[in-house]
């Protein structure tokens, strides 16, 4: 009795080197979605970071202008200005200037000025009572923070600016986002007689650290342009 011996028949040479660029370009679109999800989701990463820490500060700083109701005093100097309601502002030299307020320089701009006037603030002196309290904000554009300050004082004695801002050290935003835009713009208050509602208008942009060196896909930018009312009475 004979057995014939079956003989299995392999890939030709076509038949592998189709199936190979077929798993190699499987491959390749894999690894695409998988690059594309990863960049998704750091943009998505990037974008809520910022988005949180911008509305985080804009808020804190609306916050602490509305809730400014107290009457203060502040010594730029050898010069002292008194009555002061709820807030005042300094230019990036550290004096003061403001609006309805007689002898401070040439008057911080009014809100809806800030595409035409150059006399913006970056430095915000808040006045509280019950307790009396002094909070300041002050921006450094250089390295891209917001720092402030309280006292439990009704005044503020500034001799010497570069002294005082080095003094101002509370960082209000994190680690993660810098803060490349803060000026302030409003309207400002110190005699009895004065009618007009204190108030700042805040210009504040907030962008992932070290924005300029990162991809695009790991960055984000936070802007918002809002005004704040004190309740002083």
């Amino acid at each position: 009795m004979k057995f014939k011996r079956k003989t299995r028949k392999g890939f030709s040479l076509i038949e592998l080197l189709v199936a190979t660029t077929i798993f190699a370009l499987a491959l390749v679109i894999a690894f695409g979605a998988f690059t594309l999800t990863l960049g998704n989701q750091s943009f998505v990463q990037a974008n809520a970071d910022v988005n949180t820490e911008g509305d985080r500060i804009a808020r804190q700083l609306s916050d602490d202008i509305i809730n400014a109701n107290g009457v203060g005093a502040a010594t730029v100097g050898l010069t002292t200005y008194d009555n002061i309601k709820s807030l005042i502002f300094l230019n990036n030299d550290g004096y003061i200037i403001g609006s309805g307020i007689g002898g401070y320089g040439n008057g911080i701009c009014y809100y809806h000025e800030q595409t035409s006037c150059d006399r913006t603030a970056n430095t915000l002196i808040l006045y509280y009572k019950n307790p009396d309290k002094v909070k300041v904000y002050y921006w450094d554009h250089i390295h891209g923070n917001l720092w402030s300050k309280s006292n439990n004082d009704s005044s503020i004695l500034i001799t010497d600016f570069n002294t005082f801002r080095l003094s101002i050290t509370d960082r209000v935003n994190s680690d993660k986002v810098e803060v490349n835009r803060f000026s302030l713009t409003g309207a400002t208050c110190s005699s009895a007689q004065c009618n007009q509602q204190p108030f700042a208008g805040i210009d504040l942009g907030v962008r992932t650290k070290s924005y300029d060196s990162k991809p695009p896909a790991k960055r984000a930018k936070f802007y918002i342009q809002t005004r704040v009312e004190s309740r002083i009475q």
